[in-house]
C-alpha cells in the first residue's frame, strides 16, 4: 500500500475512521469541473478498488451489483477536501455502460467551491470509513 499522507491521516483520525484504501490519483478533466455535468468520474479501474470497501448492499445501492440492476439512485457518501472542509448530500453511483462511475448530487458545487481545485489539477483519492457513523468517506485533494 501506497504512505498515507499526513493530511489523509489527519482527516481520517478527525472522524475518529478506519479503513484507509487508495483508491486513484486522476487530472481534473473540463467535464469534471463543468456545473452543467455535476459530477467527478471514476474510472472503471478505480472502481474496482471501491468496490473492495463496500458492502453487498452498498454496491447494490451504487449500482455496482452485477447482479441487480435497478438503479438505486446512488449511494450516500461523505467528501473530505484537503482543508478538511466536509461535504454531505453526496452520492456514489455507477454512471454509464463502461464500468466508470460518478460523485454527484447536490453537495457537487460546495465541493468544487471548498475544494481548491481546477481544471487540469492532478489529485489523489483515498476511502476510509467514518468511525462514529460507519459511512463510506471519500478524501479528494491535490497531490
Amino acid at each position: 500500500m501506497q504512505n498515507v499522507p499526513t493530511w489523509i491521516q489527519s482527516v481520517v483520525e478527525e472522524s475518529d475512521g478506519h479503513g484507509i484504501q487508495f483508491i486513484m490519483t486522476k487530472r481534473i478533466t473540463n467535464s469534471d469541473w463543468n456545473p452543467h455535468q455535476n459530477r467527478l468520474l471514476i474510472p472503471k479501474q478505480s472502481v474496482n478498488e471501491i468496490q473492495l470497501i463496500l458492502s453487498q448492499e452498498e454496491k447494490t445501492l451504487a449500482n455496482l451489483n452485477p447482479n441487480v440492476t435497478v438503479n438505486r439512485g446512488g449511494l450516500d457518501i461523505r467528501v473530505y477536501t484537503r482543508n478538511r472542509f466536509r461535504v454531505e448530500e453526496l452520492k456514489l453511483q455507477r454512471w454509464d455502460g463502461t464500468g466508470s462511475s460518478v460523485i454527484n448530487g447536490r453537495g457537487m458545487s460546495t465541493f468544487r467551491a471548498w475544494s481548491d481545485l481546477n481544471v487540469e489539477d492532478m489529485v489523489e483519492m483515498w476511502g476510509f470509513r467514518d468511525g462514529r457513523d460507519g459511512k463510506l468517506c471519500f478524501a479528494i485533494g491535490k497531490v
